[in-house]
């Protein structure tokens, strides 16, 4: 598995950029899902051939910027299908040990003074043994709950963990926690989503369901509706 930070340094022109464990650069890696929005606190990402993990926007008030701003840290994981029972591992403890990973990848990035690199240098050591670590419940199977929204909670979190479990080799973008916006959810459409908050614009968690299913549902439910009244119509012939 790859593991990627990013952060900034604390001078003007030490802005934010992404390194591998190594302390190297590695914009050309984390490039290939940057373009997925860090609106979302947690994400999980699978396509053909990939799982991708992050964590967006953790703030650091130890550091703070040249205009004595809080620093943000962001985590990437990037993994193969043959690693998925253990990125699956460290997206559990992120979602289920929320303080404790943030502590620890916190103290994995520090300021660095050096005129050359990125302004901050990391040693993720410790961050991955606890992303790694087995301390969790059990987490067992359940169906994926496909283009479903709801509020962010403990069980939910559960709940979503659940559905991962039971489809860790099917493509698709599950968004937990963040400020989403109406727009966030029409352009990522997110197989799966947890919300802080029910987005502006919507009633209700239901209206948050693609426009795209209700169609089908609705047809559905009046074909269903069309044979129950007919049946009621033989058999009241019948009975005549």
């Amino acid at each position: 598995m790859e593991f990627l930070v990013m952060s900034a340094g604390s001078s003007a022109d030490k802005d934010y950029l992404w390194v591998d464990e190594h302390n190297a650069e590695a914009k050309a890696t984390a490039s290939r899902y940057t373009e997925i929005s860090n609106s979302a606190k947690f994400i999980w990402k699978k396509t053909s051939d990939e799982i991708c993990i992050m964590a967006n926007c953790i703030e650091d008030k130890e550091r703070i910027d040249y205009y004595n701003r809080p620093l943000r840290d962001y985590l990437m994981v990037i993994a193969k299908e043959k690693e998925a029972e253990d990125i699956f591992c460290c997206f559990t403890n992120m979602l289920l040990r929320q303080d404790e990973f943030e502590q620890f990848l916190k103290k994995s990035v520090t300021t660095s003074s050096v005129q050359q690199g990125a302004g901050f240098e990391v040693d993720l050591s410790e961050l991955k043994k606890f992303l790694l670590s087995k301390n969790n419940p059990v987490i067992g199977k359940k169906k994926l709950r496909k283009n479903y929204c709801e509020l962010d909670s403990v069980s939910a979190r559960l709940n979503v963990l659940s559905e991962l479990r039971g489809a860790l080799n099917d493509e698709m973008l599950v968004l937990i926690g963040g400020k989403n916006t109406v727009q966030t959810i029409k352009a990522m459409h997110p197989d799966r989503a947890l919300l802080e908050n029910i987005v502006e614009g919507f009633s209700s968690r239901e209206e948050l369901i693609p426009k795209r299913l209700i169609v089908p549902a609705a047809a559905a439910v009046t074909s269903v509706i069309a044979v129950v009244v007919t049946l009621i119509y033989m058999k009241n012939r019948k009975d005549d």
